[in-house]
């Protein structure tokens, strides 16, 4: 990924043309700002993502499931477990 710095920095034969070169800045500053947005989204994920291991050292795993499933069984436990998300998907 091309750093902003080395955007501002490549004059894409545009020195002749100093109104296309004030656009393409305002483009490299816009995708600037759009891109700093993501940047900080991604950066307090991490270090969400870094606390939570931090605060749980235990993997869990799923244990797999040996014989016939009875899906009507499992439908009743997961509506009785989470009756308010099932009925707002129902809207």
């Amino acid at each position: 990924m091309l750093e902003i710095q080395t955007l501002r920095s490549k004059n894409f034969g545009l020195d002749d043309e100093p109104e296309a070169h004030q656009l393409l800045e305002k483009a490299v500053n816009i995708a600037a700002g759009y891109v700093a947005g993501y940047q900080d989204l991604r950066d307090q994920l991490l270090s969400m993502d870094a606390e939570e291991r931090a605060s749980s050292p235990e993997v869990l795993r799923v244990r797999l499931v040996s014989g016939e499933i009875d899906y009507a069984d499992r439908t009743r436990e997961i509506i009785a477990r989470y009756p308010k998300i099932l009925a707002a998907l129902a809207k």
